[in-house]
Parts: structure tokens; sequence; C-alpha cells
């Protein structure tokens, strides 16, 4: 090779290895660049997140919360969090930021939260017995959606729990038992209480914009679509009403009433009977021995006037969401018992579309220990209680008086609810975005 040939050679080399070697600069300078804007990206998501996570524990903790935050410093960076609140849904927007100037990253996280109402539950119960009496699950029941009981599960044969099952006090199982869970099962470190208040928060929104019967013993309601025919005792005339007129919040209550029901739903409503303690005084002259004279002997007797609810017949949306979509929706809020009425038409099942609530007593069948076995209970909903009420008895598997249990789940009730129906005090997130 001539000496014009090895210089072109060195030259050429060269004139690679420079390009090369800039390549490999601009690479690695690059790669430093995306490392500190990963950096900087990662750091602002994190301090966002920490921001949403601060003011979703604020509210949680206090639900009145609403200051929000401004320009506070966190690992280097800082956050800023806004909380609006609409109606009963809580928006929390946090802007985490990291870095200056042009090298500055700013990430956003959006928390939208409502209060957790007792309808998410498919089943809910505070105790499982009726004085010292268990109440046992069989294998002909079978239950849809969230469980939870403050008390123990009792289990005679094969029951099906098909969504997540807890309790707080265990399970016991008779001998030759074999549930299933098929949402997988826990037993929870502290009981959830039921509220006091659920039934009269209803009375108070039937005031202001529902519907409300004062000064009767009964009401009578048959409901039949977007109208309600209604009457006080067996015998009297039916008056009609417009629902969405005479109930715009959908509110519907009985003030110290029996409450009997039954129809076709259309729209958004919530039963609901309070109960009123009434004492009476009485008394007579009884002749006192002793004093020689005649003493009044006094006696207090204190009764219950109304706070339950009978479901007469069936109780079904007009639009079933198992068909399709659905707008209707409805709560049965009693402070005393939910009974099945013992009558001739639930001789042969019956169909209830509703999430139940009852304040201090439980869903049950009227004479559920002498009516004859009288099919299924097809409950599209959920049932929380206070104490789980029975509704037929049995002999090993086989129903001998009353109803067997199809319990499913309305899966609508994860995120929507009756109105005004009783919450837990908690708030639950219904949406996070990053």
């Amino acid at each position: 090779m001539g000496g014009k040939a090895a210089l072109f050679l060195v030259i050429g080399f060269s004139l690679i290895f420079m390009v090369i070697g800039r390549n490999i600069s601009n690479v690695s300078v690059r790669a430093y660049d995306n490392a500190m804007n990963y950096h900087q990206r990662t750091n602002a998501h994190s301090i966002a997140l920490a921001g949403a996570n601060i003011a979703a524990s604020k509210v949680f903790f206090d639900n009145s919360w609403n200051d929000g935050y401004d320009d506070i410093p966190y690992n280097g960076g800082k956050y800023s969090v806004n909380v609006n609140k609409t109606l009963d849904v809580v928006k929390i927007t946090s802007v985490g930021s990291y870095g200056d100037g042009s090298n500055e990253e700013i990430h956003t996280v959006e928390i939208k939260l409502q209060p957790s109402s007792f309808s998410r539950y498919g089943y809910f119960s505070d105790k499982e017995k009726i004085g010292s009496s268990t109440i046992w699950w069989t294998s002909k029941d079978t239950v849809w959606g969230p469980f939870h009981t403050n008390d123990k599960i009792s289990i005679s044969g094969d029951p099906v729990f098909m969504g997540k099952a807890s309790s707080y006090l265990g399970i016991y199982e008779r001998s030759g038992s074999d549930p299933e869970f098929n949402g997988g099962y826990s037993r929870s470190s502290e009981p959830m209480p039921l509220p006091d208040d659920g039934v009269d928060l209803i009375g108070d929104a039937a005031s202001d914009d529902g519907l409300r019967f004062d000064g009767q013993d009964t009401v009578i309601l048959d409901f039949r679509g977007d109208s309600l025919n209604f009457r006080y005792g067996a015998n009297q005339p039916d008056t009609t009403l417009f629902l969405p007129a005479a109930s715009p919040n959908g509110a519907i209550f009985g003030g110290a009433a029996t409450i009997r029901m039954k129809g076709t739903i259309d729209g958004r409503y919530t039963v609901a009977a309070s109960q009123e303690i009434v004492t009476s005084t009485s008394g007579y002259w009884k002749w006192n021995r002793r004093k020689r004279e005649y003493v009044w002997k006094e006696t207090t007797t204190t009764t219950i006037q109304g706070g339950k609810i009978y479901l007469d017949d069936d109780v079904v949306y007009k639009d079933n969401p198992q068909d399709g979509p659905s707008d209707d929706i409805l709560g049965i809020v009693a402070e005393n018992e939910i009974f099945i009425t013992d009558n001739a038409v639930n001789a042969h099942d019956i169909n209830i579309h509703a999430a139940m609530f009852s304040q201090e007593k439980g869903f049950g069948s009227e004479n559920y220990s002498s009516r004859p076995a009288s099919g299924f209970i097809n409950l599209l909903g959920g049932i929380t209680q206070d104490s789980r009420m029975a509704v037929g008895t049995f002999s090993g598997s086989t129903i001998t008086h009353g109803f067997s249990k199809r319990y499913r789940y309305d899966n609508r009730l994860m995120v929507m609810s009756p109105p005004f129906f009783p919450g837990t005090g908690n708030f639950e997130v219904v949406s996070w975005f990053e």
C-alpha cells in the first residue's frame, strides 16, 4: 500500500471514529437527559399521589373538610390540592411539581369519592340469632354480592357465597358441611355498627321534597310504574298520585306507621317506616290492710307503634337490570321488621327488587314456622339488618315451612344507591385517575 493510500485510510478511520464517538456522546447525553426526565416525572407523580392520599385521608376522617392545600413542600417538590364537593360527590384534584424553570415536571391526580352506603352489601347483619336460636345457612341457600356479619356465619350443609364474604366472629360449620366461598372469605378485625338515625334522615328528606304519611296506623302502597295508589286501611278508597311530582327527591315515608306495599317501580325511590314508642298510664284503688286505707296503684304500659313494612306481593322494577339497562332502583327501610306477608299470593315464590334495611330488627317471613313451604325468595338487591330473621324451617336439606333463598346481588349497587339510603359513615373511592 502506497503512502497516499495509507494516509486516506488513516483519515477515513479517523472520521469514522469521530462520527461514532459523537454518536456515543449524543446517546450518553440523551440517556442522561431521559434518566433525568424520568426522575423528574416520577417524583412529580409521587408527590401528586402523596397530596391526593393526604387529602383523601382528611376527608375520610372529617367529611366536612374541603380546605385543600396550597404549595406544600414535599420530597424536594410541592403539591397543591383542591377539594370540590357537588351534592354527595367529593372530587380531589392534586397537582404535584418537581424541578425548576424549564426542567419542572407537573403531574395531576384526580380522585372521586362518595359516601359509602349499606346498599353496597348483598347481605349484612349485626346478629345471626333470634334470641338464643341460631339461624343457619343451608344447602339450598345461594348468596351473590358482598357478604358481612358482625356475628358468626353458621353453616349446615353446602351453601354457596358468590361474592367476598367476611365475619367478625368467624365461622361455625356442622359436621359434613362444605360451603363454597367463591369470592373468598376473611375475618374482619372489628365490627361495623349500623347507624341509629338512618330512618330519621329519610323522614327529614321526605319532609323537604318527598312524600310523607303521618297520623295513620297503616298505609297501603300499590306502585304502578310512575303512579302510586295508596289508602289507609283495607276498606278505604284509593288515592292515585303521579310519583315524580309527589316525591321529586324519591323519599316516601310513613311516620309511626305500618306500611304494606307491592307493585312495579319506575324510577328511584326509598320507602321507609318509622316507629313511635307510646307510653300509657293506668291505675286502680286497692285497699291496704296495714294502712287501713285505699292506695292508688299505678301501672305503665309501653307499646311500639309502626316501623314495620309488609311485602304483600311482588315488588319489582319496570325495567329489570338483568335484562338490559335500567334506571329503576328501590330502597326499603324499616325501623323494625320487614316481613313477607303470609297470604295466598305469596304462597308460591315472591320476587323482590330492592336494597332492604332494617335498623333494629330484620327481614323475615311472617309466620315462617307455620306457613306451608312457599318456594323461593327471588331477591335482586341486598339485605342489611340488625338481627337475622328466619324465612323458613328445614329438615335436613328439605324446606318444611316458608321459603328457600335465592339472593342475587344487583351489581349497580356497588356504585349507586337508592335515595337517602342509610350510610356507613365512611367514603369510598368511585374513580382514581393518575
